[in-house]
């Protein structure tokens, strides 16, 4: 049985999460030039586009609504890592993704800290270690919309210590900045 995410998605991409998540990107970027994906880009796994420099990065944003953390059975978070044999194959395994990072957001009641992770490394671990973690850990089936497509995937929620263990490097960036970084 599948489980619909539209109302999800429509939900996290409010305009106060846009520009929340342009302002915590930049922050993490150093100033960078921090903007909205096109649907072109999007598309292909891209919610912002980052230029830094002479590179352009594209970041996948992942949020969870609150309440996230009854979910999770050792008190970390869990995020989501897409299996490759979903009816629609999720952006980890589909080619021509141009993903960057993905950023995981979390409710402050949940987790207070925004994760990024290199799109790459998860990538490298997930079609290495994604055999066990489809044993170990729980296993959800998604339908989502978005642009007028639907997607079919499934995806494991694998917990932080484990992507850790798999050699994928996790930055942890507080959600609300200090009162001493303000300027």
């Amino acid at each position: 049985m599948f489980t619909n995410f539209r109302a999800d998605l429509n939900w996290s991409k409010q305009p106060h999460f846009v520009q929340q998540e342009t302002t915590l990107l930049e922050r993490i970027f150093n100033g960078a030039d921090v903007h909205p994906a096109s649907l072109e880009v999007d598309v292909k796994g891209g919610d912002y586009v980052i230029s830094a420099g002479e590179r352009t990065l594209y970041v996948d944003v992942k949020r969870r609504r609150a309440g996230a953390s009854r979910f999770w059975r050792g008190g970390e978070p869990e995020l989501p890592v897409e299996l490759p044999a979903s009816a629609s194959v999720g952006d980890l395994f589909k080619q021509g993704t141009i993903t960057t990072y993905r950023l995981y957001l979390f409710d402050a009641s949940d987790y207070s800290d925004a994760l990024l992770i290199r799109f790459s490394e998860l990538r490298q671990a997930a079609r290495k270690y994604l055999p066990a973690w489809v044993k170990i850990f729980k296993v959800a089936q998604q339908t989502s919309e978005n642009n007028g497509r639907v997607y079919q995937s499934a995806v494991a929620f694998v917990p932080l210590h484990a992507l850790i263990r798999a050699g994928v490097r996790i930055w942890k960036f507080p959600l609300k900045q200090k009162s001493s970084d303000a300027g």
